[in-house]
């Protein structure tokens, strides 16, 4: 609080990260082992013990290795494990925040119990490895792009993939009997242009990019409102594919359409080659499969489909 430096609690391991040999991926993977043997009845050389292999391992395994390496070195050296904690003090425990910054992003803190962090982890963990894509050339000679996202990063996309499957199951939570919904509001000059900020009901503010993306999979109900924000007449335009349409994409297309995705057809959305909102038509021409993550990482940087052809 005074602003003194302080000395880093693995000082081996920090030097390998100020160097550039160990990555920050690595470095949290270690630091949460070494956390599990932060209890002082451990026995103190078998700690050391520990912490001296972590960090000659973090140089040469790679992350998933690493994690693997990181969980049996923990378990030989605290074979017991913690005291488990009792049901009703896990209960007692228990709490989530979730509160927007002022510049738009969330905030996620909290607590869970053993049951729901198992629940937690058996949906996002298959959706966190890493997606290494490849692309051919007109000659035929293939590029691999890696993924660049580190394990946080990519644990932020798999929840966000999970929260965008559920939104578009049959079995939703209801707000007074209508199926949950993100309503944003956005002029349509404004919206055209690809300028401005949209807002929604709850006052989170967001690019005209980011509201395409999410308009790309959800029903659109035009507005009309007076000058004072006063809605005067409502219309709705379904333009979502229909159940028709949508398995002959997947009879087409079988899963992500990016060259190289083996994404399944259920993990996919339905996607507008030309943006419906800018004149594209809802036809099979206009439509293909694409999964999150290269629709967010690949689509919207000017990558082209095979369809665009």
């Amino acid at each position: 609080m005074l602003g003194e430096g302080l000395e880093p609690l693995l000082p081996q391991l920090a030097a390998l990260q100020r160097e550039g040999v160990v990555s920050t991926e690595k470095v949290q993977i270690v630091e949460r082992a070494m956390n599990k043997l932060a209890r002082p009845s451990l026995d103190l050389q078998a700690v050391q013990t520990a912490e001296q292999l972590l960090t000659e391992h973090a140089v040469i395994l790679a992350p998933a290795e690493l994690k693997r390496f990181a969980q049996a070195v923990v378990n030989a050296a605290d074979p017991d494990g913690p005291e488990p904690i009792d049901d009703q003090l896990q209960q007692d425990r228990r709490y989530l925040e979730l509160k927007q910054r002022r510049d738009g992003m969330w905030h996620l803190n909290g607590k869970l119990t053993s049951t729901v962090g198992a629940q937690l982890n058996a949906i996002l963990d298959p959706l966190t490895k890493p997606r290494t894509t490849a692309i051919e050339d007109e000659d035929g000679n293939a590029t691999e792009i890696p993924d660049e996202r580190p394990y946080v990063q990519r644990l932020h996309d798999a929840l966000e993939e999970g929260c965008a499957r559920l939104l578009k199951s049959d079995d939703q939570p209801s707000v007074g009997g209508v199926p949950a919904s993100v309503v944003v509001t956005i002029g349509l000059e404004v919206l055209l242009a690809k300028a401005g900020l949209a807002e929604t009901a709850g006052g989170t503010q967001r690019n005209s990019d980011q509201l395409l993306r999410i308009a790309d999979e959800a029903e659109i109900w035009p507005t009309i409102i007076d000058r004072n924000g006063v809605p005067l007449a409502l219309g709705r335009s379904r333009r979502l594919a229909s159940p028709g349409q949508t398995m002959a994409l997947i009879a087409r297309d079988a899963g992500c359409s990016f060259p190289g995705c083996t994404h399944p057809a259920s993990w996919c959305d339905r996607h507008h080659i030309v943006d419906w909102i800018l004149g594209g038509l809802t036809d099979l021409d206009n439509l293909t499969l694409l999964c999150r993550y290269h629709h967010t990482h690949f689509l919207q940087k000017g990558l082209e489909l095979p369809h665009q052809h």
